[in-house]
């Protein structure tokens, strides 16, 4: 059973960024309708904010970052005045949807749809990034105890990883739980040595 693409929006949280009341008058009254809470220009960023709604007019403040954790918050850019360097600023905070201003009464919910999607997205790619470099360091450590117990028993590469396999069937662990074991020390378990 596959998820369906379409984000939930309604109950959402977003915090709006911006300097142009009638940006934030026209956004604000959107959300309302769609059922997302907003905050505008708030103090501090919230862990549970939703979705961020960055106006690039405020590109002249260089510090202004967005993070919160990984993956972070997707970021709905509001783009005014088209120049390459507020375009570039804008760049660099990898927005996940935008919207031209000046804002109508149309394309919010498009937007926030998109953003959610491709932070959904990115956040699958992120988990499987971290999985994949798992697997890597897996790979590695099993490598480095199948080398020890090829040097400390004698055996060729075949009959060391069955000795793993076969330890971690009867300590009822994973093979990478019981090489991270023999990496470290470079034994097996005395009764489990003997059967190879």
């Amino acid at each position: 059973m596959t998820s369906s693409l379409m984000p939930t929006v309604r109950g959402r949280k977003s915090a709006i960024y911006s300097k142009d009341p009638r940006a934030v008058a026209a956004l604000t009254r959107q959300l309302d309708l769609l059922g997302v809470a907003a905050e505008v220009n708030p103090e501090t960023r919230h862990a549970d904010t939703d979705i961020f709604f960055l106006d690039i007019d405020m590109a002249a403040e260089e510090d202004f970052v967005l993070t919160n954790g990984l993956p972070r918050t997707p970021i709905v850019a509001l783009v005014g005045t088209e120049t390459p360097r507020r375009l570039e600023w804008m760049l660099k905070r990898e927005p996940s949807s935008v919207l031209m201003k000046p804002l109508g009464s149309s394309g919010v919910f498009t937007a926030i749809a998109v953003a959610l999607a491709e932070a959904r997205r990115r956040e699958q790619e992120f988990l499987k990034t971290l999985k994949l470099e798992e697997r890597i360091r897996a790979r590695r450590i099993v490598v480095a105890a199948i080398i020890r117990l090829m040097r400390r028993y004698g055996v060729e590469e075949p009959e060391a990883f069955g000795m793993l396999r076969n330890a971690a069937q009867q300590r009822r662990m994973t093979i990478e739980s019981v090489c991270a074991e023999v990496a470290g020390n470079g034994f097996l378990p005395v009764r489990l040595a003997t059967t190879r």
